[in-house]
């Protein structure tokens, strides 16, 4: 009876709704966009996709100043403004300026018969730049005229983890030198690292690295403190389910700590997830939990399907419970959580974190071990998939 008793409330826990924050799913009526002080309105409402906003494209060029013409044989948009065109073909992420080609990380798609565009793209190809303040859901779209900053302006920007300070700019051989060397050192692109501190989850930091320079920090535990720079250098985690306690901050505000789809990208996502994890237990006194190679890659095996499968949901399409996913595997499992369409560890864990259910299910003092599987499929209907599977 315990044991019928105890799957029950861990089955209640599992299944309660996902909030899905960075794809299809997120409420989109809750994203603003402001142009000179102005909230602009569109006849359809933004949505978040991959973490870029989108917006339709006929909505944002008039007040942008942008004339628009569109050609249905090749399915292209011809933006024009005083001298320039600028051309954009719907299903592609590129955009051609004056002649000049650029690639962004989100292609167009059409929703409810209108052509939703990346705001970034847009704005950026009429030299305006795209701010968005993550607490209020709001984006403002600015001028990119201001100077950039100095290098010894730029160093005062950090966060105070515990009783050391980092800093964006400071040479990682340093860091290391004051807090101890990285526990593990993740290839997040061709040319950036992220230096990876978790030896104590009290005091957790995620360094991003370029030519031996902090190009960006994620730190997670108690009594975190900023440095330098202006309010919205920062972005600011906060647990709802906590009153809105500030639990993990990241500087610069807009940065991102993984990048990519491929295998080895999601394999870094996935460590970083179990990271985050307990770093998050350990800001709640709870006990870290071990790692599961096994449990991993049952995890791992339901992102595939459901990224394959285009279907998001605890239980298989052929009826295989996360117990029985689990029993094959050769593991006993006792609590899952799903996400989809976040296309990083931090924007997951903040999903989960915020879900009542879910957070239960990070936070149980009964589970001791954790497995983390991801997947991506570009066909699907959110793309990024992972799945956290509690033993």
């Amino acid at each position: 009876m315990k044991k019928l008793l105890a799957y029950f409330t861990i089955l209640v826990l599992i299944t309660s709704m996902m909030i899905v924050n960075a794809g299809l799913g997120m409420a989109a009526a809750s994203i603003k966009v402001i142009l000179n002080g102005q909230e602009l309105r569109f006849d359809v409402d933004p949505i978040i996709i991959d973490g870029r906003t989108m917006v339709p494209i006929r909505g944002i060029c008039e007040p942008l100043g942008l004339t628009l013409q569109w050609h249905p044989k090749n399915g292209t948009f011809v933006l024009l403004r005083e001298k320039s065109v600028i051309t954009h073909q719907v299903g592609t992420n590129i955009i051609n300026i004056d002649g000049k080609t650029r690639i962004y990380d989100v292609k167009s798609l059409i929703v409810n018969g209108r052509t939703l565009v990346s705001l970034r793209m847009i704005s950026e190809a009429v030299g305006l730049d795209v701010i968005w303040d993550h607490d209020t859901q709001t984006v403002n779209i600015a001028s990119m005229s201001k100077p950039a900053k100095p290098v010894s302006e730029a160093r005062i920007m950090g966060i105070v983890v515990g009783s050391y300070e980092l800093r964006i700019g400071d040479d990682i051989n340093e860091v290391q030198s004051r807090i101890g060397k990285a526990g593990r050192i993740d290839q997040v692109a061709a040319d950036i690292s992220a230096y990876v501190f978790n030896s104590d989850y009290d005091k957790f930091s995620l360094l991003l690295v370029k030519d031996k320079q902090v190009i960006g920090i994620y730190a997670l535990g108690n009594n975190l403190k900023t440095l330098g720079g202006r309010e919205n250098d920062f972005r600011y985690f906060k647990d709802g389910n906590d009153g809105d306690a500030v639990y993990a901050i990241a500087c610069p505000s807009n940065i991102r700590f993984s990048f990519g789809h491929e295998d080895k990208d999601l394999i870094v996502i996935e460590k970083q997830i179990f990271d985050i994890t307990n770093a998050f237990r350990a800001f709640h006194n709870k006990a870290i939990l071990s790692f599961s190679e096994k449990a991993s890659n049952v995890a791992r095996l339901h992102c595939e399907d459901m990224a394959n499968k285009d279907y998001f949901d605890h239980e298989s399409l052929d009826g295989r419970s996360p117990w029985d996913r689990a029993k094959a595997g050769g593991i006993n499992a006792f609590g899952e959580n799903i996400s989809a369409g976040n296309p990083d560890a931090i924007s997951a864990m903040h999903g989960w974190i915020n879900s009542s259910g879910h957070r239960s299910n990070i936070l149980s003092s009964q589970f001791r071990g954790l497995g983390v599987g991801g997947a991506y499929s570009d066909s699907s209907t959110f793309r990024y998939y992972y799945t956290q599977l509690f033993l």
